[in-house]
């Protein structure tokens, strides 16, 4: 390994009767880096292979310079350096898209891409923008199709909701471009609950009444599902909503996508729960009858008094009735309590009449 590495320095020596041989020195240095890295040496692999695409830049082979660069990104990668793999990556996709070769271009892109994801999403957006615009040099329409869904992932995360409208719109405007409708059934769905997710319901239904033109979609089971998510929306259905978006239509979306659904909330819904609608519905408990002793009863209420709250929170027309039953029942009480005029006892009746019949022997 360090022969090799001899061997490229020597290369590079210049005389009066020399030139620096740049190629030679390129092998060499890709030797080692081979070397290295089948030694997990992944540090002075790196180092070669980075010294190796210098050479083969200078020798005008862009290719190879690139091949040397994308090796000397794995290398970063095995060493945890994920920064520097997706940036090392990302340089060798620029040589080969200056080489001409957009295909291979294209394909590295989406590796640097891939590395970038976690450490850096807004690096790997563009770098996944990059792959697209490769992949439409090569007139590989589907394939750009499936890159932008792989953005539109990222952006959603980070809810960058108009540009991800945009990209999904590029993307079904590719679909359709090769006559590929059943992954715009699909794309629509995530565009109606991005739409509701920025909080445009208007734009939702446009968008619903646009797709009705596409080929298939009205039958699908996706057109259905949408028009029950759009009316429980309209009508802020909060149950029907969350019923809506448990079905298979959004559940099966990209994760990201079906995370977004499932946390759609409508306005507005507010329930009352029963004790306070029967407050306000103005119901009375009814009257119960206790009887203390024949001929008598003691009427009470089943509520013994109307807290203050309750009291504040009844309106006029029913605090009017709240007072009238208190004063009634006021009034029953009074009445009963009244006392009852008591009769003479017997005994002391009859000892009246003989003291008189007495008084009157003695006259």
């Amino acid at each position: 390994m360090v022969l090799w590495l001899v061997l490229g320095g020597c290369s590079l020596k210049s005389g009066w009767f020399r030139r620096a041989d740049h190629d030679g020195a390129a092998q060499a240095y890709n030797s080692a880096g081979n070397a290295f890295r089948i030694a997990k040496s992944f540090e002075q692999a790196k180092a070669a292979f980075l010294k190796a695409s210098d050479e083969q830049y200078h020798c005008n082979s862009l290719y190879q310079s690139g091949k040397a660069l994308e090796l000397a990104g794995q290398m970063a990668k095995e060493l945890k350096q994920m920064e520097e793999a997706f940036e090392l990556t990302q340089r060798a996709g620029l040589l080969f898209r200056e080489n001409g070769t957009p295909d291979t271009a294209s394909q590295v892109f989406q590796r640097a891409a891939k590395l970038a994801e976690g450490v850096n999403d807004k690096k790997a957006i563009e770098l996944y923008a990059m792959a697209v615009e490769m992949f439409e040099i090569e007139d590989k329409t589907r394939q750009a199709a499936d890159t932008l869904g792989k953005s539109i992932r990222l952006m959603v995360k980070h809810k960058q909701y108009e540009d991800c409208i945009s990209h999904m719109q590029r993307q079904i405007e590719l679909y359709q471009s090769v006559g590929s409708y059943p992954p715009i059934c699909r794309i629509v769905v995530g565009l109606i609950v991005v739409h509701l997710a920025h909080g445009d319901p208007v734009a939702a239904d446009e968008m619903f009444k646009t797709a009705i033109a596409v080929p298939g979609f009205p039958d699908s089971d996706e057109a259905i599902a949408i028009e029950q998510l759009l009316d429980a929306c309209e009508k802020g259905d909060a149950d029907a909503l969350a019923l809506a978006v448990s079905q298979p239509v959004f559940t099966y979306q990209d994760n990201e996508l079906a995370k977004l659904a499932r946390d759609l909330k409508v306005e507005g819904d507010l329930k009352i729960s029963k004790p306070v609608q029967e407050l306000h519905q103005g119901k009375v408990p009814p009257l119960t009858v206790t009887r203390t002793s024949p001929g008598m009863e003691t009427r009470q209420t089943g509520q013994t008094a109307v807290s203050e709250e309750e009291q504040q929170s009844l309106d006029p027309g029913e605090e009017m009735e709240q007072k009238e039953l208190e004063e009634r029942q006021k009034n029953r009480t009074e009445g009963l309590e009244e006392e009852v005029p008591q009769e003479a006892p017997p005994q002391a009746a009859e000892q009246s009449e003989y003291d008189e019949e007495f008084e009157e022997g003695l006259s």
